[in-house]
């Protein structure tokens, strides 16, 4: 009734002004309400301190094809989300997404309480997938010796860290003696200089991550995720899903600049 109105009332040289303005509210209603039942359902969550978002995502508490596959995190009670990498659990310090950049370290290096523990199944290699990190920097490295004879754990009790292994910080010919003795060897990167071998080991690393990068999709108002049947990046926009960014709000823009022409 209210459209009917204000064509009848409207001025006749007003009335083709009057259909091409009410074109153009119904043109603009109809594309903001056709939307992607993905657009708006990827959020950030913190898990402790650490916010997690793309391309990290929490199972349970954001959707998978919010996150990137690889980068699956869990997070349980406690201020640090984990990460599984090498088999092995490490807690994320911090995430620099602006940079692509996290800091990690072995979990079973931050607890006073796996000093003596049996826990020596959690400290393997840390090696890398390359398809989802790389070292952000180079890295000095500890050795460890793990599940040493009572005699040779007496005899090095000052090198002694958690889960009852044994550091090193060269790989000498000791070194090469002792791993005849002790059950496996592993290879721990820090970063930085420390006063102690444990505080070499809390130190952790910093990583950098090879997912597709989220800037140009967030910039354009979109929400980055991953489609598993496509296996691919996907930019979740408000019209549907896009391979880079959004283009909905430009080519809107384009439509209404051209119905303006005729007006």
């Amino acid at each position: 009734p209210l459209l009917i109105h204000l064509l009848h009332g409207a001025p006749k040289m007003n009335y083709y002004y009057s259909i091409i303005f009410i074109f153009c509210v119904l043109l603009h209603l109809s594309l903001c309400s056709s939307s992607d039942p993905y657009f708006n359902t990827c959020f950030s969550a913190n898990c402790g301190d650490v916010k997690i978002a793309y391309p990290f995502y929490i199972p349970n508490q954001q959707k998978s094809y919010c996150g990137y596959p690889g980068f699956e995190v869990s997070c349980h009670d406690g201020p640090f989300p984990y990460l599984n990498i090498s088999g092995s659990n490490y807690v994320i310090k911090k995430i620099w997404y602006e940079n692509h950049t996290l800091e990690v370290v072995n979990s079973v290096f931050l607890n006073s309480a796996n000093q003596s523990a049996d826990c020596s199944g959690a400290i393997r290699n840390m090696t890398l997938d390359s398809s989802l990190f790389n070292f952000a920097t180079s890295n000095s490295e500890l050795i460890l010796l793990i599940k040493c004879p009572e005699n040779i754990l007496t005899k090095y009790e000052q090198r002694r860290v958690n889960c009852g292994a044994i550091v090193m910080e060269e790989d000498t010919s000791e070194v090469e003696s002792l791993k005849h003795e002790c059950d496996r060897v592993a290879s721990v990167p820090y970063q930085g200089e420390k006063e102690s071998f444990i505080e070499m080991l809390r130190s952790g690393v910093l990583l950098s991550w090879v997912a597709a990068n989220c800037s140009d999709c967030a910039h354009s108002g979109g929400q980055c995720g991953y489609s598993q049947s496509l296996s691919a990046f996907q930019c979740y926009c408000s019209d549907r899903p896009h391979s880079h960014q959004c283009h909905m709000d430009m080519e809107r823009h384009r439509q209404e600049i051209n119905l303006s022409n005729y007006a």
